[in-house]
């Protein structure tokens, strides 16, 4: 028995190790992708659906989501397959 508490111990910690590993790459990799963004701050187009409205693109939070704020300065998350963004023509 003591072989197999061992066993799952230590498999436990190198899951938990990977794991946060993983987490911390991920963050590096959004502060990277954060730096090299070039829409952040920028006035986009919003489609949703039907409807289409502007916004500014604020931040990209740790899952890689868009984060914008709307004309009445609301905060909203951008999700993949939701919504096509658009720099507005000039």
């Amino acid at each position: 028995f003591a072989s197999k508490n061992i066993f799952t111990a230590q498999l436990i910690h190198n899951v938990f190790r990977i794991l946060t590993q993983d987490i911390h790459k991920i963050s590096e990799n959004i502060a990277e992708y954060k730096a090299y963004s070039n829409i952040l701050g920028k006035e986009v187009l919003v489609l949703q659906g039907d409807k289409s409205f502007l916004a500014k693109a604020v931040d990209i939070n740790e899952e890689g989501h868009l984060i914008i704020e709307d004309a009445l300065g609301k905060k909203q998350e951008i999700l993949s397959g939701e919504v096509s963004i658009r720099l507005p023509t000039q």
